[in-house]
């Protein structure tokens, strides 16, 4: 029914500019070339590009924090070639498609709150309706809670629901953290994009320090060394149970023809003192402001 509801919206949306339009986004895909003449899809949700993905390589990463997802994962699978992995947020699906040309044995589940959005990869973003992926389109922690309930269990969590302008609540307390370790086999990796100011924002440091309660390893990690940085930038936060092997770490190849690795990963005692003096708040189910958080940045860029 959510789906027919996407075919019936679609066919006014190109009226008010977008590809389609659901109770959730106005989606607009489009192709684009960069200065290689590599030609991306373009995904946007609303206003916001949202992803890149080549329709030809599914390999071919754009973005620097989704290939620090991958480097990650090229980590566990020195280790386990067969590993699970969910997705708290769908998007264009651009981890899911890469890992599935690269790791065959993996088992992947997406939770995308939008049937739309799904559908929508299927039609333009290069996801095969054949895919092993699986695709559960419901609110995210309405997901994880059956997942618990039916005993499931992962090697990876990604979080892929937040912006600099939305940030669903909800998917950021300490609650939903101890439900994420719940779902993970205890070597697992919880892995969550967040864009913020490391230096002077206020989401980010609470965010970190919530996540520190839960697990207890957690890192922060950028696409080069940004974490003298003031302006906005994206920042991957991983949180496990036991702390990574940084010498097996080191060992991956990185992505792209000249193999560099994106990861930079601050050092322990840089990202102690940073949550012993970045400010921010713990974040629970009673008190998680999440839009005062990151309303300074939504201030500077309207």
């Amino acid at each position: 029914l959510a789906v027919l509801g996407w075919i019936i919206n679609s066919g006014t949306a190109m009226s008010s500019g977008c590809t389609s339009e659901t109770n959730y986004y106005c989606i607009k895909v489009y192709d684009e070339s960069d200065t290689s003449n590599h030609t991306y899809r373009v995904l946007v949700l609303d206003h916001l590009i949202h992803s890149y993905n080549s329709i030809d390589d599914p390999t071919y990463i754009k973005y620097g924090y989704i290939k620090i997802y991958a480097e990650f994962i090229e980590y566990l699978a020195q280790t386990k070639p067969d590993f699970s992995i969910l997705y708290v947020g769908g998007g264009a699906y651009t981890l899911p498609r890469y890992i599935e040309a690269t790791y065959p044995l993996a088992h992947q589940d997406v939770i995308e709150i939008d049937p739309g959005v799904t559908e929508i990869n299927y039609t333009y973003m290069g996801v095969s309706r054949d895919t092993k992926i699986v695709t559960h389109n419901l609110d995210g922690r309405q997901m994880v809670d059956s997942l618990l309930a039916d005993g499931r269990k992962f090697d990876v969590v990604i979080g892929d629901a937040f912006n600099d302008l939305s940030i669903p609540y909800h998917l950021t307390t300490r609650e939903f953290d101890e439900k994420i370790q719940q779902l993970l086999n205890d070597d697992g990796l919880y892995l969550t994009l967040v864009i913020d100011k490391l230096r002077g924002g206020l989401f980010i440091p609470s965010y970190t320090r919530t996540l520190k309660q839960v697990f207890p390893s957690v890192y922060m990690t950028a696409d080069g060394a940004l974490f003298e940085s003031s302006a906005p930038n994206t920042y991957v936060v991983a949180g496990t149970s036991r702390p990574l092997d940084r010498a097996r770490f080191n060992a991956i190849k990185g992505l792209g023809p000249s193999s560099r690795v994106t990861t930079a990963i601050m050092p322990d005692g840089e990202l102690n003192e940073y949550i012993r003096t970045a400010g921010g708040v713990f974040l629970t189910d009673d008190y998680v402001p999440a839009d005062n958080l990151i309303a300074p940045i939504f201030a500077e860029r309207y």
